[in-house]
This record gives C-alpha cells, sequence and structure tokens, in this order.
C-alpha cells in the first residue's frame, strides 16, 4: 500500500472537532439577564483552511462600550454538525446566529464579512435560499429576528494606522473587533487540535508526498521500460526475486521441520508430565 501511494486515515490520529452536544459557550462578563445588547461585534475564525483534515472553526460575539472597550463577550467552537466545512465562514455566520440566544433587541451588529452583511440585510434567498449551505442558520436568525429592533454595520478587517486615518475604520471599531478576532480565535481551539497535532500531521503529510513522488517515479520508470507484471526479470534484476525464492524455500523447510518435531499433549500425558 506504501508503495502505491495509500495510507491509513490520518484522521484516526487526530482529535475529531467537537459536535454540538460537546460544544461549549464560554462567558466573559456575563450578563444579568444572559444576553448581550447594544453595540455588537461578531466575528468567526478558520484555522488551518488549506488542510482539510485539519480544519476547525471558531465563533465569537462581543458587547462594547462607545470606546470599543470589551463589556461582555461569549465564545466557543463551531459545532462540526452545525458547520461541516469548518472554515472561517462557517464562524462567521454562527456567531451572527448565537445571537438568537445570546443576544436580545435592540443592538447593531458589526460584522467584516462581506457575506454575512448580506444576509444579515437580506432575509430572502440569499440568506435563506437552497444554495446557501448555512441558510439553516439564517432561517432561525430571521425567524427570530424579522421586524425587531436589529441593525447590522460593516467594519473593516485588521484596520492599520492608515486605515484609520483615510476614514475606513476608527479606533474604536478596530478595539472593537480586535476583542471578537482573538476571542473567535480562542473558541476554535476549543476543538483541542493542539501544535503537537499539527506537527504530528504535517510529518505525516511529509512522508505522504516522498511516497507519492517516489511512487510515481516508478511508473514512470516501468512505463519507460514498457515492463508489465508479467514480464520476466533477467540479469541483475533477477537477483531480488532469486533471493525472495530463497529464503521462502527456507522458510518452507523450517516449518517443515519444525511439524516433525512437535510434541502432542497426549505425549505429555503419557510421559508424566502432566498431572490431572
Amino acid at each position: 500500500m506504501f508503495a502505491r501511494g495509500i495510507f491509513p486515515d490520518v484522521m484516526a490520529e487526530l482529535p475529531p472537532p467537537l459536535q454540538a452536544d460537546r460544544a461549549q459557550i464560554h462567558w466573559v462578563n456575563r450578563p444579568a439577564s444572559g444576553r448581550m445588547s447594544g453595540t455588537l461585534f461578531s466575528d468567526g475564525s478558520g484555522m488551518f483552511p488549506e488542510w482539510p483534515q485539519l480544519r476547525r472553526a471558531g465563533w465569537a460575539v462581543v458587547q462594547v462600550d462607545r470606546l470599543g472597550n470589551l463589556t461582555a463577550a461569549a465564545y466557543g467552537a463551531v459545532p462540526l454538525d452545525i458547520g461541516p466545512q469548518q472554515v472561517a465562514r462557517d464562524g462567521e455566520d454562527y456567531a451572527a446566529f448565537m445571537c438568537t440566544v445570546l443576544a436580545e433587541p435592540p443592538f447593531c451588529l458589526y460584522v467584516d464579512c462581506e457575506g454575512t452583511l448580506e444576509c444579515l440585510r437580506w432575509q430572502g434567498a440569499l440568506a435563506k435560499g437552497a444554495d446557501n449551505p448555512r441558510a439553516h442558520l439564517w432561517t432561525k436568525y430571521w425567524a427570530q429576528f424579522a421586524g425587531e429592533d436589529v441593525a447590522s454595520q460593516k467594519t473593516l478587517a485588521h484596520a492599520t494606522e492608515a486605515d484609520i486615518e483615510q476614514g475606513r475604520s476608527t479606533y474604536w471599531e478596530r478595539r472593537a473587533n480586535g476583542h471578537a478576532d482573538r476571542l473567535a480565535k480562542r473558541g476554535a481551539a476549543d476543538h483541542g487540535l493542539t501544535d503537537l497535532h499539527v506537527e504530528h500531521f504535517l510529518g505525516l503529510a511529509q512522508i505522504a508526498k516522498e511516497a507519492a513522488r517516489w511512487a510515481g517515479e516508478q511508473e514512470a520508470w516501468l512505463q519507460e521500460r514498457e515492463l508489465r507484471d508479467s514480464t520476466p526479470l533477467t540479469g541483475h534484476q533477477a537477483k531480488p526475486r532469486q533471493e525472495l525464492h530463497r529464503r521462502k524455500s527456507a522458510a518452507a523447510e523450517s516449518m517443515r521441520g519444525h511439524h516433525q518435531h512437535t510434541v502432542r499433549a497426549a505425549d505429555l500425558v503419557d510421559g508424566g508430565f502432566v498431572v490431572f
């Protein structure tokens, strides 16, 4: 199997993404009512998007004051059975969905993902249509907040000083979105994937890459020489096959000798070595 570049499923070496029955909501300064309102920032995070086996997504919803300081927040892992792709967009939309249990009107939700913003502003086919893989999230969101005093606003992700100077963002928005970004990453880490797991996976991936390259080189070598499984080997190419035949013969001879000297249980009883 190794020579053909085929390997066991590496997922057995990694902790699986959390399911909904194990995913937790982590609170920071939980309000007495259990729900946030006012100015909210949400964000999603996706770890290792280039490796499907390592993908883990997280979410966060943060309540801030007018200066962008955190006053309350909730975050956690995106459950695999609700966000099976485990990418950043899953975290963005799931964060908005979690407002159905974490927030109450009135509120204005700031997001840095254009696709999520469109779903927040248009409750029609764009959000709940069959071609949206996260329509199940938006169906519940709009069922709860349609007609309510809720609003949405776009904010710039990872704003720089130049962005602020040129009016594309503000200091308070950058601070607030930074809180959401940091907690969304912490939520993704809640899946339990550690640096050791990642290093182990990347090492196995490198071995798989080398094995696949080796198998390809051998296949090309065979094709260039027009060799088939039925092609008889001659000269130095026949030596490995001859050696294999010699080893098999020696092993068979050894087994025959072993069978000739096999001691039966009845012999032990008759000889008095076993007493009942």
